[in-house]
């Protein structure tokens, strides 16, 4: 007499099992997993940490209030909405049928016969799990489901029980332990090989931040950086140390992925000397291509190493004709996924670099190509004769030199390069003004600036004020070039520049920057005049506790004709705050002008002083600023 267990379709309420039906009740997942939860707040705040100081810098409170919300808010958000609570994830086994739940979130069963298994087998280990693969779809479970080990394997002998009745189960038997052999094979070795190339390239990022200016995008070519122009010149060590290099936190994140998701697959099927291989001769080919094309100014990063692996893996499936282990078929959804990542990287740093990815992904094809004779029994362990051994020496000396080279020109650098790598950048004009700007940015905001970067700053900033349009916060660019002329000591153009800004966008940043300009020019060059005939008013300074400052002209004085006198506020020594006085025929200087009576609300301390640092033709309006202490740190 056959079990009763009733037949079900996904999604439909649990059903009570038959009384003599063997019952497993798994383990449920955590509802949010903590190394989810750990990766995404970590790519969260290495976005931030990048990002978040140009724009405090530069005042844009609305685009960092966006990024905190993009970075960190949707992410969290999306994990919660998909962080559903876990159901009762139980495995019924009758006598010729079963009923499983998909996932080990038991919400959802199917019921199938045993007849319906082609697949079966056991991969011990913390990260094992158990597979089953069936004519509705497969089904895994991890270990980490089970209690132990032993009630995983004792589940896999049930069902090879109620299988052994089928008329067919010799050929089943035979096909299981094939399917079990090979993946003890597969799996056996670890991915040592994955784990060290991920940890070379942490820790090659981490020396890299503690050497660099994190603020200058083009310093990284002082360590190494793969500059074509550099490179034809006979620095051919860059080809090597710029897979070292990475743009950002998140570019770093984003290759390291790659690298795990494609690396535990090629190691596993092609083995570890194979794997190696790849990554040595993508690591070579990728940047060459990219030297050779030249197509960007500057390319680092390891990316050619993972797409010199999804080279392997997509001839290796090619090559099989999708006839690969179980578990390593392809399917849509991890290409999709790996066109998304491919996606995201497409906008980080300097772009793309096409070349240098197919160079990497040939290499991985011409790698695996030869290895691949007849029918290859996977996973692959070749063989390599005396010759390719040597030439595999041959490559890890390169590599290694590559290597010792690059720190040895790293520790005579002086900036040339960066500053030449900048110049051919600048004159691809092929940068979007967001990106010009940024780079004006970084280096306006370097104190050991030379002119000639300062220069460079200039050219990239005009470039972005002149191609931004209003609506795309031009007045940050027209910012960001007003504070190049400042460093380069040209005082009236900043700040004629930065009273445009202040009066399109009226914020204290831009006050502020006003302030500082004035004072370089006052100390450098005296008060500025727009003309010889207007005359600095004479006046003195008095504090009441409830009317606050106010200005007492000595007698004689006339404004008949209007002026716009600026005054900066000190108080200790340090810059207080900024004053627009309006001067004219109306103004009456018998009695004294109480600021705050004529709408200057800013209140400065007691014992405050004024100093006159421009007089300026027309009426302007009154108005006062009190600074913001950021921007009077900045160079």
């Amino acid at each position: 007499m056959h079990e009763s267990i009733p037949e079900t379709e996904p999604g439909q309420d649990e059903l009570p099992a038959a009384p003599s039906t063997l019952v497993l009740e798994l383990k449920p997942p955590p509802r949010v997993r903590p190394w989810l939860l750990v990766a995404i707040l970590s790519v969260a705040a290495m976005s931030l940490a990048s990002a978040a100081p140009t724009l405090v810098a530069q005042g844009a409170w609305d685009m960092l209030a966006l990024l905190v919300f993009g970075v960190l808010m949707l992410p969290l958000g999306l994990l919660l909405f998909v962080a559903k609570a876990s159901g009762r994830p139980i495995v019924q086994l009758g006598v010729d049928r079963m009923r499983l739940p998909v996932t080990t979130r038991g919400h959802d069963f199917v019921t199938l016969r045993y007849r319906d298994i082609t697949e079966l087998f056991v991969r011990a280990g913390r990260a094992g799990f158990v597979w089953m693969g069936t004519e509705r779809g497969t089904f895994v479970y991890p270990m980490r489901a089970f209690t132990n080990e032993v009630a995983a394997n004792a589940l896999v002998q049930v069902i090879r029980g109620r299988l052994e009745p089928l008329p067919d189960w010799d050929k089943r038997a035979a096909r299981f332990a094939k399917q079990q052999d090979t993946a003890d094979r597969i799996y056996g070795d670890g991915l040592r090989g994955t784990q060290v190339l991920l940890g070379v390239m942490v820790v090659a990022y981490i020396v890299q931040s503690f050497l660099l200016n994190a603020g200058d995008a083009f310093a990284v070519v002082g360590l190494g950086a793969n500059v074509p122009m550099l490179v034809k010149e006979g620095q051919l060590y860059r080809l090597v140390t710029s897979n070292l290099l990475h743009a950002n936190p998140f570019h770093l994140v984003m290759n390291g992925m790659l690298v795990l998701w494609l690396g535990s697959l090629v190691e596993r099927l092609l083995g570890r000397r194979t794997f190696i291989l790849i990554v040595g001769v993508a690591a070579l080919l990728g940047p060459i291509a990219s030297a050779l094309s030249a197509k960007v100014s500057v390319s680092v990063g390891i990316s050619s190493v993972p797409f010199g692996m999804l080279g392997a893996y997509a001839y290796l499936t090619f090559r099989m004709k999708g006839n690969l282990p179980l578990g390593f078929t392809p399917p849509m959804r991890m290409w999709l996924t790996l066109g998304l990542l491919l996606a995201m990287m497409s906008v980080m740093g300097f772009g793309t670099d096409v070349p240098a990815h197919l160079g990497g992904f040939l290499a991985g094809v011409l790698v695996t190509a030869p290895l691949l004779d007849g029918e290859p029994d996977l996973p692959l362990r070749p063989r390599f004769t005396p010759l390719s051994q040597g030439l595999m020496a041959l490559l890890a000396a390169v590599l290694l030199g590559g290597v010792l080279w690059g720190a040895q020109a790293a520790l005579r650098d002086d900036g040339t390069d960066r500053t030449r790598a900048t110049a051919d950048f600048l004159q691809r004009q092929l940068a979007p003004h967001q990106e010009l700007n940024r780079i004006a940015w970084e280096i306006v905001m370097d104190p050991q600036a030379s002119p000639e970067r300062l220069e460079q700053a200039r050219i990239a900033a005009h470039r972005s004020a002149s191609e931004a349009e209003p609506e795309e916060r031009r007045w940050e660019s027209e910012d960001t070039l007003a504070t190049v002329y400042y460093r380069l000591g040209q005082f009236d153009e900043a700040i004629d520049r930065e009273v445009k800004v202040l009066k399109a966008e009226d914020r204290s940043i831009y006050a502020t920057q006003v302030a500082r300009f004035l004072r370089a020019r006052l100390q450098a060059e005296g008060m500025r005049r727009d003309s010889d005939d207007l005359q600095a008013p004479q006046f003195s300074v008095r504090y009441h506790a409830s009317r606050g400052f106010g200005l007492d002209f000595e007698p004689g004085q006339s404004f008949e004709t209007a002026r716009t006198i600026w005054l900066l506020v000190n108080h200790g020594g340090k810059l207080q705050g900024l004053l627009r006085m309006e001067l004219s025929a109306k103004t009456d200087v018998s009695r004294t002008l109480w600021l705050r009576q004529v709408g200057v609300e800013p209140v400065w301390h007691e014992g405050s002083t004024f100093e006159a640092a421009w007089i300026q033709a027309g009426a302007k309006g009154t108005k006062g600023w009190l600074m913001d202490d950021t921007v009077l740190t900045w160079p």
